[in-house]
């Protein structure tokens, strides 16, 4: 598993990736994640449900989290190292 994480800016979101490989051809995946963050002048509660599926080679993530009160979309997918992104 490889998972990046990045601070966008101050005040918005961070972004999780996570790559998993298994030998399945058919997979589902259930994530529940609640985060805090603290920091100098700001104070954070951030959490998201996540979950994937892979099937036939494709890869399909879909993330909807919560930050400050505020909704968030991510979905992408990806093949062959090809990947495709979308936010809403």
């Amino acid at each position: 598993m490889k998972t990046t994480k990045r601070r966008t800016s101050t005040i918005t979101t961070y972004y999780y990736y996570y790559y998993y490989y298994y030998y399945y051809y058919y997979y589902y995946y259930y994530y529940y994640y609640y985060y805090h963050y603290h920091d100098h002048y700001f104070h954070y509660y951030y959490y998201y449900y996540y979950y994937y599926y892979y099937y036939y080679n494709y890869y399909y993530y879909y993330c909807h989290y919560h930050y400050n009160y505020y909704h968030y979309y991510y979905y992408y997918y990806y093949n062959n190292n090809n990947y495709y992104y979308y936010y809403f």
